[in-house]
């Protein structure tokens, strides 16, 4: 099979373009990889400086959660004697209609 020099100038061209196409897909693929490690750093990263940051904060968070658990109780003891007043002077107010 003949190929006349304009065919093989096409032939040769086409080649040239494969080969730039096989490169630049080739920087591209390259590129993703990359990009889908330093993704992959980035959130462990981030996970990992928060886990830390709640592990470190933990026994600081439990003394004021149960700071504030205590108070809760504590209020319902001032509601539970403001009733026992109520009824103390329910009780008063009692002897003195006699």
């Amino acid at each position: 099979m003949l190929v006349n020099p304009e065919q093989e100038k096409d032939l040769k061209e086409a080649l040239r373009l494969a080969m730039e196409n096989n490169e630049i897909l080739k920087k591209m693929r390259r590129s993703l990889f990359w990009n889908k490690v330093f993704k992959t750093v980035y959130l462990v990263i981030i996970l990992g400086v928060t886990f830390g940051a709640y592990y470190f904060v933990q026994p600081y968070l439990e003394n004021v959660l149960g700071t504030y658990q205590s108070l809760l109780g504590g209020s319902e003891e001032v509601k539970q004697t403001g009733n026992s007043l109520l009824d103390i002077s329910n009780i008063l107010s009692g002897f003195g209609k006699n």
